[in-house]
């Protein structure tokens, strides 16, 4: 799916001229100029955790700017491009889902069973790998999950399986079984995807799973409707398959990315980069953001 551009003034533009000035004010102006070197600094600053950046770029933009600057900015933190041990080119994205469910959760998801179900039913037909992390999330705890600790976590997630898990328990974002009732939790998985693919969508793609996305005559993103008939057909299918294996789960469905996710969260909870949202609260099964229908 195509991106917006970054920065206020559209799609990217060739590297000119040099920017001076400590790293945070070079990402506000390469964004503002939608320098393609945006990326290129964000990446290192990502990658070396330096949290303390982002948050003083974003002190340094317009109020109007933030929500713009910070979800682009959450985006590119779940996604990578890397070379994997074949050699192959490829864009490792984290995706999560959101799991209705009712009951303990001692035990872990029945990850190799939804594997399986987004295999079969075609919901990641892009997909060249796909796993996911076999814990129980808290949502509320995922609000504070930073920029710089999404890109961890992804990186955990190459790294490891155990490297990942190790990362969630001490970051104290695990569910806690003992929790009565129906609740909303989450499960974080990492899809890879060949970069020719990826970027076959357009010059700024990023990763867009389900393919549910065209771009209208006004530049953004719009469903295909018969995309969007064949997508909740597989959902249905997806979600009995998940049932079947695992009583306690109610509903099983893909959220998209982290912020798609915590917009399911019945209630408005401060970030120390978001304090600026406050969207209502949703009561139904849908993502607010680009890559899910429902």
């Amino acid at each position: 799916m195509a991106k917006t551009g970054n920065g206020r003034n559209g799609a990217g533009k060739p590297t000119t001229g040099t920017f001076t000035g400590t790293p945070a004010e070079r990402l506000v102006r390469y964004w503002r100029n939608s320098d393609r070197r945006f990326d290129e600094l964000l990446d290192e600053t990502l990658d070396a955790g330096r949290q303390a950046v982002l948050e003083a770029a974003l002190d340094k933009l317009r109020e109007e700017e933030q929500p713009e600057f910070l979800d682009e900015v959450e985006t590119i933190a779940e996604s990578v491009r890397r070379t994997d041990a074949q050699g192959d080119d490829m864009i490792a994205t984290l995706f999560w889902l959101a799991v209705e469910v009712s009951g303990d959760l001692s035990q872990p998801p029945a990850v190799e069973t939804i594997e399986e179900a987004l295999d079969s039913t075609g919901l990641l037909e892009t997909a060249a790998d796909t796993r996911l992390l076999p814990v129980w999330l808290e949502p509320e705890a995922l609000v504070y999950l930073e920029a710089a600790d999404r890109r961890t976590l992804l990186r955990r997630m190459l790294d490891s399986t155990d490297a990942a898990l190790r990362f969630v328990r001490e970051g104290d974002l695990l569910a806690d079984p003992a929790d009565a009732g129906t609740r909303l939790v989450g499960v974080v998985g990492l899809i890879e995807e060949e970069a020719e693919a990826v970027e076959a969508a357009g010059e700024d793609a990023v990763p867009d799973f389900l393919g549910l996305a065209r771009i209208g005559e006004d530049g953004e993103p719009e469903l295909d409707p018969a995309e969007e008939t064949r997508i909740r057909e597989a959902l249905t299918r997806f979600t009995a398959a998940i049932q079947g294996a695992d009583p306690r789960v109610q509903r099983c469905e893909p959220a998209g990315g982290l912020n798609d996710l915590l917009d399911l969260i019945p209630r408005p909870i401060g970030r120390t980069m978001a304090n600026w949202r406050n969207s209502p609260p949703s009561s139904t099964w849908r993502a607010t953001r680009r890559r899910t229908p429902w």
